[in-house]
């Protein structure tokens, strides 16, 4: 974990609030997936849909095998390799979803590269990072998308988070991927923390009532919105 003076003061300063759940479960007889969902925010995704009585397929790039063993005895909960960059991938992922489960309500698309790039100059980016960057936080959304709402469509209806048609916007949010990497930290955590109301770091755990509630009934009259959580950086 980064060891920077500012994490520190901030962390200090404000500590991050005790999460109680709901003992009323809003998922119940659900079946979501969860792109990225074997590490960082995705993880913390999963686990709270678990609690809020969904089963849960995890699609990764990334092996499962520890998150796995994390969330046993939490909920139905399985994985799958996917690169969502790939349209054969996702089709798989979704085909697998409806296999063991038997249907598809959900798809929380949050794979994505960042945690792992290294901040420099525009000009100084590899072609080839760009390109993977564009494959799999762009293309990706609509490949995972694309190969969802046939099954969501023939069932009545589903929940896509993260896209158009309700996007979930984090702020710097220092998941378990993102502390790995101190230089994203290093780069932006200074001028992030200047521009919060609540001066205090996020956590993956700041993201989960949004989730439930884009993912749920409850916003079912909701579409083409963006639900900020980033602490009062922005105001829309």
């Amino acid at each position: 974990m980064p060891t920077n003076g500012h994490t520190a003061r901030s962390a200090a300063m404000t500590p991050p609030p005790v999460h109680r759940y709901n003992t009323r479960v809003k998922l119940a007889g659900r079946v979501a997936i969860v792109t990225g969902g074997a590490v960082g925010i995705g993880r913390v995704y999963v686990r709270r849909l678990l609690a809020e009585g969904a089963r849960v397929l995890i699609g990764d790039i990334v092996d499962a095998t520890d998150a796995l063993r994390e969330l046993a005895g939490r909920g139905e909960v399985r994985s799958v390799t996917v690169d969502v960059a790939s349209a054969t991938s996702a089709q798989a992922m979704t085909d697998e979803a409806v296999r063991v489960f038997g249907r598809l309500d959900i798809l929380v698309n949050n794979a994505a590269v960042f945690a792992t790039l290294k901040p420099q100059p525009f000009d100084a980016i590899p072609e080839a990072e760009w390109d993977r960057v564009m494959a799999v936080n762009v293309k990706g959304i609509w490949n995972c998308a694309k190969a969802v709402v046939p099954a969501m469509k023939a069932q009545g209806g589903g929940r896509i988070v993260n896209i158009a048609v309700n996007a979930l916007a984090p702020g710097l949010t220092l998941s378990d991927s993102v502390l790995r990497n101190p230089e994203i930290t290093a780069f932006q955590a200074a001028a992030v923390m200047q521009s919060r109301a609540f001066k205090r770091e996020e956590t993956p755990e700041d993201l989960e009532g949004a989730l439930v509630f884009l993912a749920s009934s409850e916003s079912a009259f909701m579409t083409g919105q963006t639900v900020v959580v980033d602490g009062g950086s922005i105001f829309l």
